[in-house]
C-alpha cells in the first residue's frame, strides 16, 4: 500500500530556505572545558617530570639547587666576606655591591634576576677554590642550575644578555661569559695541582673468582641446585619452611640474585643503573629447551663435558636502558638502530664466576620456583627487591643503595681491597678484554 501523505506530514523545504531551520552543534559545557584543559595541562607536566631525564638525575638536580640556596641565604645573613675570599673573588664585580643588593637574596630563584649569574660564580669559586671539591660536582652545580632556570620558560633559554629595549635580563645566567671563565678556571686549577678525580677501582678477574669463594663458604648451592634440578623434573618440590628453612632459603636467594647480577654486569660492561631496569621480557631464549638441556648439565656437575652445540646454545639479553640512548634518539637515530645492545649470552663453564649463562638461568628458575610459583611475566624486574621477611616483590627493583651493600658485602668478605662502586665490572671487564685476555 502507498503511504498517503497528509497535511499533518511534515512538509519539505527547499534547501537554502529561510524555513529551514539549523541543526545546533553541541558544544561542550564551560566546567566541563575547564576541566579538560586542566587534566591536559597536568598531563604535559607530569609527562615532562617522568621522562625528560632520570628521576636519580632530578633529584640529585634538586639537591645541588637547594644546598645552594642554602649557601647564599646563610652568606647573606653574615652579610660581611672576609678579605680573604673577597681576594679570591675579586673576578666577580664588587663583593659589597653584591651583598648591598636587595635583590641578591633572589638570585636563586626559579626567575633569575640580574644578581644571578654573579652569585653561581661566587658559590662555585667557593665550593671549587675553598671547599676544594671535585671537578665533576663543579660541573654537576652547573649542569643544575642549567635545568633549573629552563625549566622556567622559553625566555631564560640562551645566552645571558640585558634587554636595552625590554630594560630586563634574557637566557640563562649559566652561559655568561662570567661563568665560561669560571669554569676554565678550576679546570686549569685542578689540572695545575693533578688533583686526582675519584674512580671506581677495577674489578678483576680475580676478584670475581674471590668473591665466588666466598659465596660458596657462606650459602648452600647445592640445595639450591637440588631443589630446581626437581623442579626441571618436573617433580614436586616442597615450600619454603617446611623442609628447607626459611633462612637458607632466604640466604640462597641472597647470593643467586647477588651472583646473577655481578656476572651479568661484568660480562656485559655494564654500568649497575643500566642493569637494575632490566625485565624478563629483555632475555629472550629462542630455544628454552635447549638452554634447559645445557643448564641440566651443570647442575649434574658435568659443565666441562658440554659438547661444541651445547657451548653455542645461547639466549638473547636486551639492554634497552643502556647510557644515553635517549640522546641518541633525540639525535633522529631509530629503534631498530639501537640493536647493538642486544647480547647472547653462552655457557662460560671455564669462568664459573663470570658465567653469566648460568646464573641467570638459575635465579630465573629459583625466582619462578621458588618465589612467584608460576612464570616470571614479562615486566617483571630481573632484579627485584626481596622484602627482610623473604617476600620477593617483582615489580619492585633492587635500589642502588642495596646493589652498594651487597657489591660491599662480597668484597669485604672475599677480602678485596680497593673502593668498588657503579663502574667497576664495566672497567673490569673492559681491561680483561683489552689487556689480560688469553689470545685465541
Amino acid at each position: 500500500m502507498v503511504r498517503q501523505w497528509t497535511s499533518v506530514n511534515k512538509q519539505a523545504t527547499v534547501p537554502g530556505s529561510p524555513e529551514k531551520k539549523k541543526r545546533k552543534r553541541k558544544t561542550p559545557s564551560t566546567e566541563a572545558g575547564t576541566s579538560t584543559l586542566h587534566a591536559a595541562l597536568q598531563a604535559r607536566e607530569d609527562g615532562k617530570k617522568a621522562h625528560l631525564r632520570a628521576p636519580r638525575t632530578t633529584e640529585s638536580y634538586t639537591g645541588h639547587v637547594r644546598r645552594a640556596c642554602e649557601w647564599l641565604q646563610h652568606s647573606l645573613e653574615d652579610h660581611v666576606a672576609d678579605e680573604e675570599t673577597a681576594s679570591e673573588m675579586a673576578s666577580c664585580h664588587s663583593v659589597k655591591d653584591f651583598y648591598n643588593d636587595p635583590s641578591s637574596k633572589d638570585a636563586f630563584e626559579r626567575i633569575p634576576n640580574g644578581r644571578s649569574s654573579e652569585a653561581l660564580s661566587l658559590y662555585l669559586a667557593w665550593r671549587g677554590f675553598r671547599e676544594k671539591v671535585s671537578q665533576s660536582t663543579i660541573e654537576g652545580i652547573r649542569a643544575a642550575f642549567k635545568w633549573h632556570w629552563d625549566s622556567a620558560g622559553d625566555a631564560f633559554r640562551g645566552e645571558w644578555r640585558y634587554n636595552e629595549m625590554r630594560r630586563c635580563w634574557e637566557g640563562n645566567p649559566v652561559r655568561s661569559g662570567d661563568m665560561d671563565d669560571l669554569m676554565a678556571a678550576v679546570k686549569h686549577k685542578i689540572k695545575a695541582e693533578g688533583t686526582p678525580r675519584m674512580h671506581s677501582a677495577t674489578m678483576k678477574m680475580e676478584y670475581m673468582v674471590m668473591m665466588l669463594t666466598w659465596a660458596k663458604s657462606k650459602c648452600p648451592f647445592d640445595i639450591a641446585f637440588q631443589y630446581i634440578g626437581l623442579a626441571m623434573a618436573g617433580l614436586e618440590v616442597p615450600p619454603p619452611g617446611e623442609v628447607l628453612s626459611a633462612e637458607t632459603h632466604s640466604v640462597i636467594t641472597r647470593h643467586l640474585e647477588q651472583l646473577a647480577f655481578h656476572s651479568t654486569a661484568w660480562t656485559l660492561w655494564t654500568r649497575n643503573g643500566e642493569l637494575l631496569k632490566l625485565r624478563r621480557e629483555d632475555l629472550i631464549f629462542e630455544s628454552a629447551s635447549a638452554v634447559d638441556a645445557v643448564l641440566a648439565k651443570y647442575l649434574d656437575g658435568k659443565e666441562r663435558s658440554l659438547t661444541t652445540d651445547e657451548r653455542w646454545t645461547s639466549f638473547w639479553v636486551h639492554l634497552r636502558n643502556r647510557k644515553g640512548w635517549q640522546k641518541k634518539m633525540d639525535k633522529g637515530m631509530r629503534e631498530i638502530d639501537l640493536q647493538i645492545n642486544q647480547y647472547r649470552l653462552y655457557p662460560r663453564p671455564d669462568t664459573p664466576s663470570c658465567d653469566a649463562f648460568l646464573w641467570l638461568a638459575l635465579w630465573i628458575k629459583w625466582v619462578e620456583r621458588m618465589h612467584l610459583g608460576r612464570p616470571m611475566a614479562g615486566t617483571d624486574f630481573m632484579f627485584p627487591t626481596v622484602a627482610p621477611n623473604g617476600v620477593l616483590h617483582p615489580g619492585q627493583p633492587l635500589s642502588h643503595e642495596t646493589v652498594q651493600k651487597l657489591l660491599n658485602e662480597a668484597t669485604a668478605g672475599a677480602g678485596v681491597q680497593g673502593k668498588f662502586s657503579t663502574h667497576c665490572f664495566r672497567r673490569g671487564r673492559a681491561q680483561y678484554c683489552f689487556m689480560l685476555a688469553p689470545k685465541p
